[in-house]
């Protein structure tokens, strides 16, 4: 798992402790974004895959083929040859699309991250005016506790011989 769904799964999480609905429509378009970019990323390794064994395939007729360079008409090297153009343009474009998806995504996520820090905001606010004790019971303790004592004969640290 990419360090990118790991966040994405942990954003899904803190979303799901708020119970809204602009946080089920959030969830949805998130799910449906990630949904596309795993598409788009088994796309592109499919026609990946493609164009290696393309290239490999063109590779292998160039040094195989009896007179490669000048003999254009062998059905083989048309094949490869259209393969490997063919793939490349696809895996061209579906790196474009991958990007997009990506940017996307990233989009999504830095809107649940703002969803999550205004649902946090509100609930972490302090309902008194004061985020900590009141300064009457600060006042009231007892400091003498705090004091250390020294033991008696303890002098001084010495070095071990």
């Amino acid at each position: 798992m990419s360090e990118h769904s790991k966040e994405t799964a942990f954003l899904k999480r803190l979303m799901a402790l708020d119970d809204c609905a602009e946080r089920r429509l959030l969830e949805a378009r998130l799910d449906a974004a990630e949904r596309n970019d795993q598409l788009v990323r088994r796309a592109m390794l499919g026609v990946g895959l493609l164009l290696g064994l393309s290239v490999a395939g063109l590779s292998y007729s160039a040094i195989l083929l009896p007179d490669f360079p000048f003999n254009r008409s062998q059905l083989v090297l048309k094949v490869f040859l259209v393969l490997t153009l063919g793939s490349a343009l696809c895996l061209a474009a579906y790196m474009c699309m991958w990007i997009r998806c990506r940017r996307f995504l990233n989009r999504l996520r830095d809107e649940c991250r703002r969803v999550l820090e205004t649902t946090l905001e509100t609930r972490l606010q302090p309902r008194h005016g004061f985020p900590y004790p009141y300064p009457q019971a600060v006042n009231g303790l007892d400091w003498s506790m705090y004091q250390n004592k020294t033991l008696a004969g303890a002098g001084p640290l010495r070095k071990a011989v």
